[in-house]
């Protein structure tokens, strides 16, 4: 999520937008389920986008036990090439 947000400040910045309309931009660049998320918090939080950041960092936070959990479980689909399975590590 911080490589997302970080690659989405730039992007804003390089199209000069002031940070007051970055929100509805990063709302249309998330999946529905996040944006339920947001959605639950109240319409100040809302408009804020550094409090948005917050959040979602703080939301989707891997600790290093559920990060080896997730590394250790993934497995190459029978699709999928070595290449795509190598990305996905």
């Amino acid at each position: 999520m911080d490589l997302f947000l970080t690659l989405f400040e730039r992007q804003m910045k390089l199209l000069d937008l002031g940070e007051d309309l970055w929100v509805p931009y990063l709302i249309d660049a998330l999946p529905s389920d996040v944006i339920s998320f947001i959605a639950c918090e109240p319409e100040e939080k809302c408009k804020d986008y550094s409090c948005i950041r917050g959040m979602l960092l703080q939301r989707f936070k891997l600790t290093t036990e559920k990060f080896w959990e997730l590394f250790s479980h993934h497995r190459k689909s029978p699709n999928g090439t070595w290449k795509d399975y190598y990305f996905e590590i």
